[in-house]
């Protein structure tokens, strides 16, 4: 997937996100965890990390709230994947056995998901705001500007993909 196109989706997401950010943090981490629970039933694991985590930093960042309260919510749901085959290996290997269908598969599932989406409310607003202190918004973080972060990272990815096209281009130039 290009850069382009991983952007435009990011943006797409980012503006479906922008009302939402006006909410409690509790609320915002109950819904992330449900979206990011069922996207995880038809993208892989990784990718649906790849696709929520950028967005919840400069998100959470612009609004003022420690983004790793919202990250490590979204991080744990993405190993939620338990009602159907194609959501990990495990249950495809399951499924491929023959002796269970998809909705025994969905039934079973659903339940482990709630279980899940509710351990992680519990865990991240209790241990993990002890242990990390997602309560407060970490020095660095803090600007007058709070879209400076999210400048700056996304300028430093246009500089490294210049670079990686230097590379390139010298490489061809040399050959």
């Amino acid at each position: 997937m290009t850069s382009q196109k991983t952007k435009g989706l990011s943006v797409w997401i980012g503006n479906l996100f922008r009302d939402f950010a006006r909410q409690d943090p509790t609320v915002m981490m109950f819904v992330i965890l449900i979206v990011v629970g069922f996207t995880t039933e038809v993208m892989s694991n990784p990718a649906t990390a790849q696709l929520y985590l950028p967005i919840l930093r400069d998100m959470s960042v612009s609004i003022g709230i420690n983004p790793l309260y919202l990250m490590i919510a979204a991080t744990t749901a993405c190993s939620f994947s338990f009602m159907l085959p194609t959501a990990a290996p495990p249950t495809a290997i399951v499924f491929a056995t023959g002796y269970i269908s998809i909705p025994d598969m969905a039934m079973a599932g659903f339940p482990m998901k709630l279980i899940g989406i509710a351990m992680s409310m519990l865990a991240v607003n209790t241990w993990g705001t002890w242990i990390f202190e997602l309560d407060k918004l970490q020095d660095f973080l803090k600007t007058d500007n709070n879209t400076a972060l999210a400048n700056s990272s996304i300028s430093l990815l246009s500089n490294v993909t210049n670079t990686s096209s230097l590379v390139h281009l010298n490489e061809s130039v040399l050959n």
